[in-house]
C-alpha cells in the first residue's frame, strides 16, 4: 500500500498533468478565437464593402425611380391627349354620319327626278313624233 507521501506525490503528479493539459487546451483555444476574430473582421469588412454596393446601387434605384415618374406622366399627359382626339374623331365620325344620310337622301331625290325626266322625256319624244316635219 502506497503512503501518503507516495499519495501526495502522485495527487501532485496528477494535478500537474491536469494542470498541463488544462493550459494546453486554454492555448488551443485562444488561438481558435484569435482566428474566430480574424475571420469575423474580414466577414465585417466584407460587409462593409457590400453595404457600399448597395448604398451605390440603391442611389441607381431612386435615380430610375425618378426617370419612370417622368415618363409615367409623360404617358399620362400623352394618353390625355390621345382621349381629346378620340373624342373629337367621334364628334367627326357622327358628322360624317349625317352626311352620309343627307347625300343618301340626295341619291334618292336624284333617282326620283331621273325617273321624272325619263317620263318628260318619253313625253317629248311622242309629242315630237306626232309633230309635223315641217319645223
Amino acid at each position: 500500500m502506497p503512503t501518503q507521501d507516495e499519495k501526495t506525490a502522485e495527487s501532485i503528479h496528477d494535478l500537474q498533468a491536469n494542470t498541463t493539459i488544462l493550459l494546453g487546451v486554454a492555448q488551443s483555444q485562444g488561438r481558435d478565437i484569435k482566428r474566430i476574430f480574424q475571420r469575423l473582421d474580414t466577414v465585417d469588412g466584407r460587409l462593409s464593402v457590400m453595404d457600399g454596393r448597395l448604398n451605390i446601387i440603391d442611389g441607381r434605384l431612386n435615380v430610375m425611380d425618378g426617370r419612370l415618374d417622368s415618363v409615367e406622366q409623360h404617358l399620362s399627359h400623352i394618353d390625355t391627349r390621345l382621349d381629346k382626339m378620340d373624342t373629337r374623331l367621334d364628334k367627326m365620325d357622327a358628322r360624317f354620319d349625317k352626311i352620309d344620310a343627307r347625300l343618301d337622301t340626295m341619291d334618292a331625290r336624284f333617282d326620283k327626278m331621273d325617273t321624272r325626266f325619263d317620263g318628260v322625256e318619253g313625253m317629248l319624244g311622242q309629242i315630237l313624233t306626232r309633230l309635223p316635219e315641217k319645223l
